[in-house]
């Protein structure tokens, strides 16, 4: 990591969830090329561990995307850290995906899910968004999207809702904020080598065991987990790829990052989708 830096001429980024995967991946590289970040978690003992692991250039920030007062207190914290510093970058990454046959998960579940995968980031948008730098260098909102966010992923209908929507949101509030010239970004991952994958266990699948999904459930289970090595991107190559574009002078509005061009998707619909694809 670079020498660590004084507050002044430093950038200063926010990103929710860091605690793992593709958050804690971006900040890591962000702070190695000299970037000051803010990090969202969830609970105090995370908040020490990522401290000591990442330095005095991270700063733990701690609130839960559902709650609207934990995130206000997060931003009186964050202001008071700043010191009169604008933000340069808000990256909205902190997700949930849990698998499920559609016909038979309950409406709590993607209530749940469209809570903390739009709602929660509309909540973080609204805080945090006043904070950004407007002169010279206008700052920057980055949407964490997913692949899913234009093609449906079976038995992930929840978390393929909740990305469609956070795309839609993302085309207008990119409208609503040319007037301030700050851009909105979508960046749609393919599969990236995370634990929101791994997380999905057998206890999640044995809830539909009296279903006719169940068989393939446990098949599409096997296949996310045993197949990972040959599909998905390293963390460290995806946050190569991000600050790529992060520190791109004029980015487009929306980056499809996979591992390869033979992935799931046909390589020739992705071209069509006025979305550059970058591939790692």
């Amino acid at each position: 990591m670079k020498e660590e830096l004084s507050n002044a001429n430093t950038q200063a980024v926010l990103i929710t969830g860091v605690s793992t995967g593709i958050g804690l991946g971006m900040a890591k590289k962000l702070l190695a090329e000299g970037c000051r970040v803010f990090g969202s978690v969830r609970s105090s003992n995370a908040a020490h561990e990522l401290q000591a692991m990442l330095g005095n250039n991270f700063t733990p920030l701690i609130f839960d995307l559902s709650s609207s007062e934990q995130i206000n207190r997060a931003k009186e914290a964050l202001i008071s850290s700043l010191s009169g510093q604008h933000l340069d970058a808000i990256i909205n990454n902190a997700g949930i995906a849990e698998i499920g046959p559609l016909l038979h998960v309950t409406p709590e579940s993607l209530t749940r899910h469209l809570d903390i995968l739009v709602t929660g980031q509309l909540r973080v948008i609204q805080a945090f968004t006043p904070l950004l730098s407007s002169q010279p260098v206008p700052g920057r909102i980055f949407n964490i999207s997913s692949i899913s966010g234009k093609w449906p992923n079976v038995f992930f209908g929840n978390y393929t809702a909740g990305k469609h929507a956070l795309e839609g949101l993302s085309k207008t509030l990119r409208l609503e904020l040319e007037r301030d010239n700050i851009k909105v970004i979508v960046i749609a991952p393919g599969n990236i080598a995370t634990s929101i994958w791994t997380k999905q266990t057998m206890e999640l699948v044995e809830q539909y065991k009296g279903t006719d999904y169940y068989r393939a459930l446990k098949a599409r289970l096997n296949g996310i987990q045993h197949n990972m090595a040959d599909e998905a991107m390293t963390v460290e190559e995806f946050s190569t790829l991000f600050y790529d574009i992060y520190q791109n002078p004029n980015p487009a509005n929306r980056y499809t990052i996979m591992k390869c061009r033979k992935w799931r998707y046909p390589f020739s619909k992705l071209t069509k989708m006025k979305t550059r694809v970058l591939v790692g």
